[in-house]
């Protein structure tokens, strides 16, 4: 179910100037897959989904650049607000600079087709 959720959304993502960031992202330290959807000029949506928690957390996108975008998350049901800043380093690779209820840094790396699919 967890691969057909993902494959599905790497479906529904256009091919764009944004295209290095549409796609889903996961981290060494957190159950989350972050997915990334855009359009020829914007980042649209950016969507987390832990299947270990059973939980999906949607980011607000407050604004973006070439290889930049920020966001903002706010977990009503964790009393949990962050900005997150998201910074394209290569092709599969992201940081992402934490402020607020969380400061920190964590590196993301792009899921590629294969991993999807095995």
């Amino acid at each position: 179910m967890k691969k057909l959720l993902i494959i599905a959304l790497l479906f529904v993502l256009p091919v764009s100037a944004q295209q290095n960031f549409s796609g889903t992202w996961v981290s060494e330290r957190s159950s989350y897959y972050n997915n990334i959807i855009s359009d020829s000029n914007n980042i649209i949506r950016v969507i987390n989904i832990s299947f270990l928690e059973k939980r999906v957390v949607e980011e607000a996108v407050l604004y973006h650049k070439n290889n930049s975008f920020t966001t903002v998350l706010n977990s009503k049901e964790d009393s949990y607000c962050v900005e997150i800043a998201y910074t394209l380093n290569s092709e599969d690779t992201m940081t992402c600079v934490y402020t607020g209820d969380y400061t920190g840094v964590v590196k993301l790396r792009k899921i590629t087709e294969y991993e999807l699919n095995n």
